[in-house]
């Protein structure tokens, strides 16, 4: 059985244990905007998305309302066929598929609080633990981290030029650094990454 509903009836799943970042999101946007929807996504009777979350959010975004849905059972393979389309955008549906997987992150949160019995199947434990020590890490503060350490004064602090970056959201402030290829957490960086530098006098930025 086959139904046409409006993805507006779809509710993103409250436990989902996946983050997805603005640029992650964005990505699979641009990909249906390039070669159109065509991974298929798992919601319940309730139209709660189980499988699929940041498909559903980038194709709002991507101007796309409607949803097919087919009911399962579970016993059969659900193939979405795209027909019509040229080498070149197989090419990309297919690389753009796997790309966004790659983007995505964990809900350290999410996971520490689901059953181990359900995740010991899912990850080795050095892979598990590896995840929420890292997850850990990020939610400390600059703060927590300077903590402890000795007091310091460089005799020259300032650059040729400095800007001031603000963030609404710890998803932008994470993929910032992670573009710029420095670690987060850092309260200046130099672009490109120097150690030990002393530069002439400061020009603040516009």
């Amino acid at each position: 059985m086959s139904d046409i509903t409006h993805i507006k009836q779809l509710t993103s799943d409250p436990k989902n244990a996946r983050k997805h970042t603005p640029r992650n999101v964005g990505m699979i946007e641009k990909g249906m905007g390039e070669v159109g929807a065509a991974r298929s996504i798992v919601i319940d009777e309730n139209g709660v998305v189980l499988a699929g979350n940041a498909t559903i959010e980038a194709a709002q975004q991507a101007g796309i309302t409607k949803v097919q849905v087919i009911d399962g059972d579970g016993n059969t393979l659900i193939a979405v066929q795209r027909k019509g389309l040229t080498d070149e955008q197989k090419t990309k549906l297919a690389l753009y598929d796997n790309r966004t997987a790659e983007l995505a992150g964990w809900d350290v949160g999410v996971l520490a609080d689901t059953d181990p019995l359900i995740l010991e199947n899912m990850f080795f434990p050095h892979e598990l633990a590896a995840i929420l020590e890292q997850g850990a890490t990020e939610m400390l503060t600059a703060d927590d981290l300077w903590k402890g350490m000795p007091d310091f004064e460089q005799e020259d602090q300032t650059a040729y030029k400095r800007v001031v970056v603000n963030f609404t959201k710890e998803d932008d402030y994470q993929e910032f650094f992670r573009l710029v290829g420095q670690r987060p957490n850092a309260k200046a960086i130099w672009i490109p990454p120097q150690e030990n530098v002393k530069i002439g006098t400061v020009e603040d930025a516009a």
